[in-house]
């Protein structure tokens, strides 16, 4: 009887001892599958949540502007700078000579990141992430319509001609849109309409109906390798 036991208690322990070779190639397979499969989902959030960030931020500016030249009275200006993918902001302080006329010359602009002595930054200058630009599906352009500012001075070199200034109303100057892209043919439009109003909104590129849409559920993404607009 104490024999039979040890026999049991030998057998036991064999099974109990650990993983064949071959059961631990299997484990190792599964996981390796299970891996693969995601793998594209988890580049897929990371590449979505990139342009959406940046999305947000510029956003942000705009409506930061709107909100500075309601609260002190003055006009607001949002510039971009497609060269360098950034987004600029400042309150536009009116400079007068001594009749009282302004002598701005021109209006509504200012160099990234470097300041007239009267005008002041709403944050600091944004730069788009790697991999996220100021770009436009087809045939529109970076920006769309807004304040035509004149031939930028040599000081603001490289920044967009139109731009977005807000009024001590909340209105703007003139409607229009900004847009930023991936490369995989996701565009957004940051769009700011009515006048009156100068509400700012967000619209994505519809590649399959050639158009703007507003947010309802789910945009419509694209992840191929190649550009889907």
């Amino acid at each position: 009887m104490h024999l039979r036991h040890r026999r049991n208690l030998s057998r036991l322990g064999d099974t109990a001892a650990g993983f064949t070779l071959l059961e631990m190639f299997v484990v190792l397979g599964l996981v390796a599958i299970l891996l693969l499969l995601g793998v594209p989902e988890v580049r897929k959030t990371i590449l979505r949540a990139k342009l959406d960030g940046a999305l947000r931020d510029v956003t942000m500016q705009f409506r930061l502007a709107r909100t500075e030249a309601i609260k002190r009275g003055l006009d607001t200006v949002v510039q971009v700078v497609p060269g360098e993918e950034k987004v600029n902001s400042f309150i536009d302080f009116p400079q007068l000579n001594a009749a009282g006329n302004r002598i701005d010359n021109p209006w509504y602009y200012e160099p990234v990141g470097v300041f007239g002595q009267r005008d002041e930054a709403i944050g600091e200058p944004f730069s788009l992430p790697f991999g996220v630009f100021l770009d436009a599906p087809g045939a529109f352009n970076v920006v769309e319509d807004l304040t035509d500012r004149g031939a930028p001075p040599a000081a603001s070199a490289g920044a967009e001609q139109r731009a977005a200034v807000f009024t001590s109303t909340g209105g703007v100057r003139a409607t229009g849109s900004v847009h930023l892209a991936d490369n995989r043919g996701n565009y957004f439009q940051v769009l700011v309409s009515p006048a009156t109003t100068g509400k700012v909104q967000v619209r994505k590129w519809d590649c399959g109906a050639s158009e703007w849409v507003e947010r309802r559920g789910e945009w419509p993404w694209y992840f191929g390798s190649a550009p889907a607009c």
